[in-house]
């Protein structure tokens, strides 16, 4: 999420069976936007600055399966190489 560098970052936590857990995140700066990186997917988070509170639902989180290693992009074509020695 790409925020002002004058703003503060809110705490972020995700919410899960009405309680809020921890994520890992981080802040990396990219052109003019403080971005905050969340390295995790999941269904809703929670941004907490000082008394304000936005929750964040990930309406599109499950609906789309694919195994360890693929893609759902048909766009996308794997090849393998043999390894050189």
């Amino acid at each position: 999420m790409g925020f002002s560098p004058s703003k503060s970052i809110p705490s972020v936590t995700k919410e899960l069976n009405g309680k809020e857990h921890v994520v890992n995140s981080s802040i990396q700066k990219k052109g003019d936007f403080t971005v905050l990186v969340i390295q995790e997917v999941t269904p809703r988070l929670v941004l907490r600055s000082g008394n304000a509170v936005v929750g964040l639902e990930n309406s599109g989180f499950g609906k789309v399966h694919a195994a360890d290693g693929s893609t759902v992009s048909r766009q996308v074509e794997r090849v393998e190489k043999p390894e050189s020695n």
